[in-house]
């Protein structure tokens, strides 16, 4: 059984260890391998959560997938929109999962669940940031986001480009997830 709640500090350690083993899975061939190996759960990403979590940062919500055997195996975050270049006003900025809990429909539980924590701050639309060349992109599409931006950037000296995903009405896409 899984459930899906707000992250405690107490999940910092999970999230850094999940956000650095979902970045060296997903983005092995996309990003340079130093910037992958640079990656440490034990120490910056960790104390990285561990500040996101303290309640510092009110306008950033973690959310938790937890399994009843396996602790903490995903967590979503998200909040206001970070740019200024689109009109969206909701933004989910990570969503990951353990490798061997992919495709059971927990990562889309997880989105929904952020989602609809969010729509309390906002009654308008989303969007999601996904590196071109993430098979994650294939998962914003299943829930009915359509591309509305790409953008090119640098991440470890690499060239990057990243698309961005949205849904205009964000209680539509939650009642409609509900019975999907």
């Amino acid at each position: 059984m899984t459930v899906f709640r707000p992250a405690t500090l107490d999940d910092a350690m999970a999230i850094a260890e999940i956000y650095v083993d979902s970045w060296r899975n997903t983005y092995a061939g996309l990003l340079p391998d130093d910037v992958l190996l640079r990656l440490d759960a034990a120490n910056r990403e960790v104390r990285w959560w561990r500040r996101a979590l303290s309640g510092r940062r009110m306008d950033h919500l973690v959310y938790v997938a937890e399994h009843a055997d396996h602790g903490v195996i995903g967590f979503a975050s998200g909040g206001a929109s970070r740019g200024r270049e689109l009109t969206h006003e909701i933004e989910i900025f990570t969503l990951y999962l353990r490798d061997e809990f992919h495709g059971r429909g927990i990562g889309k539980k997880l989105f929904l669940s952020l989602s609809e924590r969010l729509v309390t701050r906002s009654d308008g639309s989303l969007l999601v940031w996904v590196l071109d060349g993430n098979p994650a992109r294939y998962f914003y599409e299943a829930l009915g986001g359509k591309c509305i931006a790409r953008r090119n950037g640098s991440m470890g000296g690499a060239e990057i480009e990243e698309i961005a995903y949205g849904w205009e009405n964000v209680r539509e896409l939650i009642e409609l997830g509900k019975y999907s």
